[in-house]
């Protein structure tokens, strides 16, 4: 019997203590800590029969993503029916408005077609 009272005081308590832990309290703050950051904002695209500044045609494959720390976009090169990798490019530099806008990162994606590796 006096292990049953324990459990349910024991019980009480922590409901008590998780009830007043509000988002500032030491005890959220502490849950939080070590979460991964999610992406905010972002996307995927795909452009087909893009003419690379070379003047050859082909495929971008972009992926894009703003997180609290800044951007990421990655951008993959092929010849057409996805035949050749030609290679790709990422960095940091498209602004975080831009991440959802497919026309932004087109020319994002050919301005640096020749930074490709």
């Amino acid at each position: 019997m006096q292990w049953a009272l324990r459990s349910i005081v024991a019980a009480t308590l922590l409901a008590a203590v998780a009830a007043c832990a509000g988002s500032d309290s030491p005890t959220a703050l502490a849950a939080s800590v070590g979460r991964p950051q999610f992406a905010k904002a972002g996307g995927k695209f795909t452009f087909l029969d893009v003419v690379f500044p070379d003047g050859t045609t082909g495929i971008i494959a972009a992926g894009t993503k703003a997180v609290n720390k800044g951007t990421f976009t990655q951008c993959s090169y092929y010849s057409p029916d996805w035949e050749e990798y030609l290679g790709g490019f990422g960095d940091d530099t498209l602004p975080a408005a831009d991440v959802e806008n497919p026309d932004a990162v087109l020319a994002y994606c050919l301005s640096h077609f020749q930074d490709r590796s």
